[in-house]
């Protein structure tokens, strides 16, 4: 797995042939663990014998609607055949009522594709997108499916760019109606104009909920359509017969209602599923349709909760509140997919929370990220200029006792700060300035450094919050795992020139030597680190990869800057130190080189495992997420509640993640 894929791509057919191989084999390891894991891909299961199942037929032999023309039967590995037909030509608009199978349909089609891809080198790659990732109004289709083929697929932009101009990718889109119904027509717009016979004449497949699209103005220019029609009442009857429901079949045959919600495939599939929690009298005497839907998945939840599970099971209210939780930050962040290490400060709701989450992690990020360099600058550089030995160990000692406790106090009073009026004043910086210096530099360090001055540190709480506005500019607010490492040097100037600057401020207060001393320690420091740069690792195999690689970055950049800073400081300390014992110069250069390698390893890959580690705490805390998230998420891909597709989760259908959504449960807000 990586991030960019490093090669040469200039015109090698070998080269060519190793990004297409890559990228067909990451959409057939997506398309065969979503059909895997479809809930229309399962038949009854008894729960005693579930290492056994029955022989039970799947009645997914649907009714389907082409065009104009007659309904016909139509089976799952048949889809190709209409996508091939001359009058589609592979530019097919799929059509559903929800929990119609529309979306495993497509995953069907998308896997008799790559079975050609893989055959016929000349034929284009099938790729999953999903359309609610589209979250620009203004951006065209063609550059979105550039930026999701680098996010989802690792694809290098320029390799992504020439694929979709050379129409070398045949796109499959789902997910039209889960965009917001203001923006949904607007995206038929956008599609048709990367539609245009002057951008894309090749096959393109499209999903949509058949309700939605009949209400657009504006119709998808594509060739035909496909609607998938609800199960015949004899199918229903049929497929109960042959999962040992027959009692079932003659309760809710008798009404037109539920007959009519077991002919959706989907809710037929839950019906048989949970059978034995239904109790048909109760159900009757919900009058509501989106009532007998909720009574439906309640027992389905229920069912599905008392599965046998050998490992302990978490406490079935639990499940429901953090299931709950979980379905409602993907409907207001308009996503399907959930990954752990993708979870941001914005999911604490409550000013309080966000005052105690930023004071916790500044307090610690500022804490260590001091000591480490209050430590290794008063210990080495002081030593090393007044050339007394035995600075050098006192001087770290004191360094890291002073760094620790003003960085402790910084970070506090930067915490309070931030949560109560940060983001604002980020907004109103962003607003009113032409250039952003956020990245390398925050006023709101600043106002900290001011309200620590006031009270007798003047001096000190500048500079500190110079630091401080160092430290953020390269630590942030969102928490970006740092997955795959890479070194620019174009990107170490601005950390050399802030570094600098603050050295020429230190130099005036404190003194010309110490000054520039502590100006290019804090430039080459300043410079290394911008200079270090991360990529995300996408298609992501475990659960929360993205942070234990930021763990191991933290741990592989700590040592291979150590060891070379401990020679190089060694004979420095040496060549200045020539009348000091070589164990003290030794101890002196190894203690000074790890707090060095730490302040590099913790500020670039460091610091969002300690944010992402402070945020789960206090979403934990605040009862939203279990502590080991992981388990509890495969748990929940265990009882058919949620899909795992590598390391990111989504619910088993859209409906199930709105009726946890709407669950009415005492919600506690962040």
């Amino acid at each position: 797995m990586a991030g960019d894929r490093n090669i040469n791509t200039g015109g090698s057919n070998y080269n060519e042939r190793i990004e297409r191989e890559i990228l067909l084999k990451q959409v057939s390891t997506e398309v065969e663990s979503r059909i895997e894991s479809s809930l229309h891909n399962r038949v009854y299961i008894p729960l005693d014998t579930e290492q056994n199942p029955y022989n039970v037929e799947s009645p997914w032999q649907m009714e389907v609607k082409v065009g104009s023309k007659p309904k016909i039967n139509l089976n799952n590995t048949e889809i190709i055949q209409i996508f091939d037909q001359s009058d589609i030509a592979g530019r097919l608009l799929i059509l559903g009522q929800p929990g119609a199978g529309k979306t495993t349909l497509t995953l069907k089609l998308a896997e008799e594709l790559v079975k050609r891809a893989y055959s016929d080198p000349s034929s284009p790659v099938p790729v999953l997108f999903s359309l609610p990732t589209w979250r620009n109004d203004n951006q065209s289709i063609k550059d979105w499916l550039v930026d999701q083929l680098k996010e989802k697929y690792g694809v290098r932009k320029d390799i992504g760019k020439d694929w979709i101009n050379n129409q070398e990718i045949l796109p499959i889109l789902d997910g039209l109606d889960e965009l917001a119904a203001e923006r949904q027509e607007l995206c038929v717009q956008k599609i048709n104009d990367f539609l245009h016979p002057g951008n894309w004449i090749n096959p393109l497949v499209i999903c949509s909920r058949t309700e939605e699209y009949q209400h657009y103005q504006t119709l998808l220019q594509l060739n035909n359509s496909l609607e998938l029609c609800p199960f015949t009442s004899q199918q229903v009857r049929q497929y109960l017969q042959n999962t040992d429901n027959v009692d079932l079949w003659n309760s809710i045959s008798q009404d037109e209602d539920l007959t009519q919600l077991a002919r959706v495939p989907l809710l037929l599939n839950i019906i048989v599923l949970s059978a034995q929690e239904i109790s048909v009298p109760t159900w009757l005497s919900i009058k509501s349709y989106k009532g007998r839907l909720a009574y439906l998945f309640d027992a389905y939840i229920r069912r599905m909760l008392i599965r046998p599970y050998e490992d302990k099971q978490p406490q079935h209210k639990n499940t429901k509140v953090w299931l709950s939780w979980l379905a409602q930050v993907l409907i207001e962040e308009e996503s399907t997919e959930f990954l752990i290490e993708r979870m941001q400060p914005d999911l604490l709701k409550n000013k309080f929370s966000e005052i105690i989450y930023n004071l916790i992690v500044w307090g610690v990020i500022q804490g260590v990220i001091y000591g480490l360099i209050y430590g290794f600058v008063y210990g080495l550089i002081v030593g090393l200029i007044s050339e007394l030995t035995g600075v050098l160990t006192g001087g770290i000692i004191h360094g890291l006792i002073s760094g620790l406790m003003y960085g402790v106090i910084y970070g506090v009073i930067y915490g309070v700060i931030y949560g109560v009026i940060g983001k604002h004043i980020d907004h109103k910086i962003q607003r009113n300035t032409l250039i952003n210096f956020q990245r390398f530099f925050n006023i709101k360090w600043l106002i900290g450094g001011l309200i620590y001055g006031v009270s007798g540190w003047l001096i000190g709480g500048l500079t500190s919050g110079l630091i401080g506005g160092l430290i953020y500019g390269v630590v942030g607010d969102k928490i970006e795992a740092i997955e795959t490492l890479n070194f620019s040097f174009y990107k170490t100037f601005p950390g050399l020139i802030v570094g600098l600057i603050y050295g020429v401020i230190v130099g005036l207060i404190y003194g010309l030597t110490s000054g520039l001393s502590s100006g290019l320690t804090y430039g080459l420091i300043g410079g290394l680190i911008s200079g270090l740069y991360g990529l995300e690792i996408e298609n992501k195999t475990i659960p929360n990869e993205g942070i234990w690689q930021s763990v191991k970055n933290t741990v592989k950049l700590s040592v291979f800057t150590f060891v070379p800073s401990t020679i190089l400081i060694f004979f420095i300390s040496r060549i200045i130190l020539n009348n000091s014992s070589l164990n003290e110069v030794l101890i002196s250069s190894l203690v000074s080189a790890l707090f060095l390698g730490l302040l590099v390893g913790i500020l670039r890959s460091g610091a969002p495992t300690i944010k992402h580690f402070i945020l789960r705490i206090i979403l934990w805390s605040s009862g939203y997420i279990p502590w080991n998230y992981a388990k509890f998420l495969n748990y929940c891909t265990d009882r058919l509640l949620l899909q795992r597709v590598g390391g990111g989760y989504r619910f088993i259908h859209k409906l199930l993640q709105e009726h946890f959504a709407e669950m009415d449960l005492k919600q506690r807000e962040l």
